[in-house]
């Protein structure tokens, strides 16, 4: 069975999630941070030259 998520584990209320991700920006930033914890890497080749898209 997987973990489960932080916000779900902790019990975050309404009020404190949007505290914590008050825009997108900080959300994007939360959930990148999660995903590459070491920076992005290419999930075909393993590669660490990746661009950013808008």
């Amino acid at each position: 069975m997987s973990k489960a998520h932080e916000i779900v584990r902790t019990g975050m209320r309404l009020a404190e999630f949007f505290r914590r991700f008050p825009d997108d920006r900080a959300a994007e930033v939360w959930f990148v941070s999660r995903r590459w914890p070491s920076g992005p890497v290419c999930p075909h080749c393993g590669g660490g030259r990746v661009s950013e898209v808008a």
